[in-house]
């Protein structure tokens, strides 16, 4: 006996299918099919260009991006993130693209993007528990560009808003070393 055909075959490049298509996406992606990102890349393929603005492309991007970042892949998932309407996402997806397209693009050591995406991180979500380790990650970011004064102000944020004792004398460290460092450059 034979099931009902699968309307992405069915009715291949209609709406319907689209819909299907984004639904077994999904489905794949909570399932941790191996094979996701290919798989994007194929729905892509077949309705980027009839469908170029709706929302299931970017959800599908930012899943996509968001399997790479899991597997440790930051730079093919930072770009990829760079390419996603934020708009199109909800406020949760929006708040996770920023989160780790700045730590993808931290990682990758390109400090100047992970610091805008940071600083966009929190402008729009400054009460997310993450806060501290933001501020943390954009004052390492800020080192590395040579910008002291940004980077001592991101610690003091950080212990602000973390002042667990492990933390504290971690940022405390890096701080003096910063503020050592400012000094010398100013001599």
């Amino acid at each position: 006996m034979h099931g009902p055909p699968k309307i992405d075959r069915a009715l291949p490049k209609s709406h319907k299918a689209f819909e299907a298509s984004y639904k077994c996406l999904k489905c794949d992606y909570c399932l941790k099919n191996p094979d996701f990102s290919e798989r994007v890349d194929i729905f892509f393929e077949l309705y980027a260009q009839k469908y170029p603005d709706h929302e299931y492309l970017h959800s599908a991007r930012f899943l996509q991006a968001e399997t790479l970042y899991d597997r440790k892949e930051l730079e093919d998932a930072a770009l990829i993130f760079a390419n996603i309407d934020r708009r199109s996402l909800d406020t949760k997806m929006q708040r996770e693209l920023l989160f780790k397209h700045g730590w993808c693009l931290s990682e990758s050591g390109q400090f100047d993007g992970a610091n805008r995406s940071f600083s966009r991180f929190l402008a729009e979500f400054p009460e997310d528990p993450r806060a501290a380790e933001v501020h943390n990650k954009r004052a390492e970011a800020h080192l590395s560009l040579g910008d002291y004064t940004s980077a001592l102000k991101d610690f003091e944020n950080a212990l602000a808003l973390n002042p667990a004792p492990t933390l504290r004398r971690s940022l405390f460290k890096a701080a003096l070393a910063c503020s050592a460092k400012r000094r010398i450059l100013r001599v």
